[in-house]
């Protein structure tokens, strides 16, 4: 029986691989080194990534994406989403993960990307991505709402979601003061439609 909450990337991956993928990942578009995929026993056949750890990884950039039309049966993609200020050694998430100035960079990384993926998707291909809420400039952003709403305008239909219990600790000494703090992410689960449908928004 699988269970909607998870506690590790390993068991997320592995979870949506046997319900979805049958271990058929064929492209990951944000692949760093590959640590995303520690101890499942998945390899994407096309690893890509902005900056390249290993010589056999693509160097691409997911929103300038030029593969053929429906030509991907599966994507994986786990971008940047943190909103911060410059980056230096204080601010540990965005010096090793990337991130944005600024909520409308974050937004319109999301609508690029998105569109390039539902673009190369076949019919009924399954595209997985893992998403967090965050808060900047006393506000909170739900990106996990907006990047569901938007696949939607794209013909990708959300299909499951898994909530990941995140063990991280590497927060801003002001976190949770305006808005609660985000302890979680969420792995959605979309597949293309071979039609587009009425937009359902959440």
């Amino acid at each position: 029986m699988y269970k909607s909450v998870v506690h590790s990337n390993r068991e997320a991956i592995t979870t949506i691989s046997n319900i979805y993928l049958q271990g058929d990942l064929h492209l990951d578009v944000c692949y760093r080194n590959g640590s995303f995929y520690r101890g499942t026993g998945i390899r994407p056949e096309i690893m890509q990534d902005i900056k390249p750890a290993w010589p056999e990884i693509i160097e691409g950039d997911v929103t300038c994406m030029d593969y053929p039309d429906c030509c991907v049966r599966s994507v994986m993609f786990d971008p940047p989403w943190l909103i911060s200020g410059p980056v230096n050694k204080a601010n540990k998430m965005r010096l090793a993960y990337g991130g944005f100035d600024t909520a409308s960079q974050m937004f319109g990384f999301q609508d690029k990307a998105l569109q390039k993926i539902s673009r190369i998707l076949i019919p009924g291909g399954h595209l997985v991505t893992k998403v967090q809420d965050c808060s900047h400039g006393r506000q909170k952003y739900f990106l996990s709402v907006y990047q569901v709403n938007k696949a939607r305008e794209l013909g990708l239909d959300l299909v499951d979601s898994l909530i990941l219990i995140s063990g991280n600790k590497l927060r801003h000494p002001t976190a949770g003061r305006i808005s609660t703090i985000s302890a979680h992410c969420f792995f959605n689960v979309f597949r293309r439609a071979s039609r587009r449908k009425r937009i359902i928004r959440y």
